[in-house]
């Protein structure tokens, strides 16, 4: 009897769970629908729209649109494609890749190029990645030129823009960028030209920053950044302790951000719990203002009162799978 008792009971609190779980997911679907109608757009001169803040607030939106087109969201894939050049050259937005000879802050900085791999790796798009690395090789600043020459002798660190020291290709850019590299040679990419960029990213070759910077790094998006590093070196396959670790850590600085918590359990039903606690409801609870992606804030801030909509859309296409 005992023992029959105790069947039952588990067959019904798996039942209960079953329930649940089939109510969070009809509850998110339906709320999606909320999201895509309000979620704000920005139409460049060229005719493309993109996903972005309100007003097109589009400084930040390389990195938003990556990620949206690594969980699954076309529209990001688009969003980013269209922000480079013919010169291989890629900017924060596509509009302001039409409007950067009028616009401040349009050149991509590192966290932007993190958005343009995680592009990259997600379509494998050699031939767009070939045009940018090269770009990025061409314009390497020089610091000294050879005596009675024009020619360089001393070449600076290799930059993601031409035109600011500020987008410098620091350590940790470079350990995920030659990661990336090696990713999109064994895609078909041809060799990099044997120049400045291709010997600094030679010499790194481990993902031991990712780690050290998950105990380091400011909470809120220097935080995230170490998220979204994490999550593009695993879509590559890099699956070391290492990376495992620096999850581990970011979710222990600042617990109760579903994107790692992702990181760390995958699509689970407190992952769906937390993003059904704080993306809108129903037209009420939307935000006055379009202004955040929320999990690149700690979360005691309550960015989602500001969401911008399109973060929450892409836990959802995570959680979608």
């Amino acid at each position: 009897m005992t023992t029959h008792l105790l069947r039952m009971t588990v067959l019904f609190l798996s039942y209960s769970l079953c329930l649940q779980a089939n109510a969070e997911d009809t509850e998110i679907v339906k709320r999606v629908s909320l999201w895509e109608q309000h979620a704000p757009y920005c139409d460049s001169a060229d005719g493309t729209r993109s996903p972005s803040k309100e007003h097109c607030d589009d400084g930040d939106t390389t990195l938003f649109n990556g990620l949206l087109c690594a969980a699954g969201d076309v529209r990001g894939c688009d969003a980013v494609r269209n922000a480079q050049e013919a010169s291989g050259r890629w900017y924060r937005s596509p509009r302001l890749r039409v409007n950067h000879h009028a616009a401040e802050g349009a050149s991509l900085s590192p966290d932007m190029a993190l958005g343009v791999q995680l592009y990259l790796v997600t379509t494998r798009d050699t031939a767009r990645a070939y045009q940018w690395l090269k770009q990025i090789d061409d314009t390497v600043p020089c610091v000294l030129h050879k005596l009675f020459s024009s020619d360089c002798w001393i070449r600076s660190i290799p930059r993601f823009c031409p035109d600011s020291a500020n987008c410098s290709i620091r350590p940790g850019d470079a350990e995920v960028l030659a990661a990336t590299v090696d990713y999109l040679h064994q895609q078909g990419m041809p060799p990099l030209p044997n120049g400045s960029l291709r010997g600094y990213l030679g010499t790194f070759g481990s993902t031991w920053i990712n780690d050290h910077n998950a105990h380091t790094n400011k909470l809120g998006y220097s935080l995230h950044l170490v998220a979204v590093e994490a999550w593009l070196l695993r879509l590559m396959g890099h699956t070391t302790s290492s990376i495992q670790e620096s999850i581990i850590t970011i979710n222990k600085r600042d617990p109760g951000n579903p994107f790692f918590e992702y990181l760390r359990d995958g699509s689970t039903p407190r992952v769906q719990e937390i993003l059904l606690n704080t993306c809108p409801k129903d037209v009420a609870s939307l935000p006055q203002k379009y202004f955040q992606w929320t999990w690149e804030r700690e979360m005691k801030e309550q960015a989602w009162k500001e969401t911008m909509l399109w973060d929450c859309i892409f836990m959802e296409k995570l959680l979608e799978g």
